[in-house]
């Protein structure tokens, strides 16, 4: 993979793509779920997103675990 060659700035990186547009996020979240995709078992892409979120500050992982279940919402209302 030749992004391995290059250094990439991490945070840097995160800022730009948490304010580009939503065509280009959608465009970023669908590398990485292909990627994912990729994984050998759901199993093993869940241990990766565990070692993701060790990495993360609680704060980080709050935010996240607020905003990430929204790219999947379906938008029907719950029902009583």
């Amino acid at each position: 993979m030749i992004a391995e060659t290059i250094k990439l700035d991490w945070a840097l990186l995160g800022a730009k793509l948490a304010c580009l547009s939503s065509e280009a996020q959608g465009q970023f979240f669908t590398g990485f779920a292909f990627e994912l995709g990729r994984y050998e078992s759901g199993y093993k892409r869940q241990l990766q997103m565990g070692f993701i979120q060790d990495n993360l500050s609680k704060e980080h992982q709050r935010i996240l675990e607020d905003a990430l279940p929204s790219l999947w919402f379906q938008g029907k209302e719950a029902t009583t």
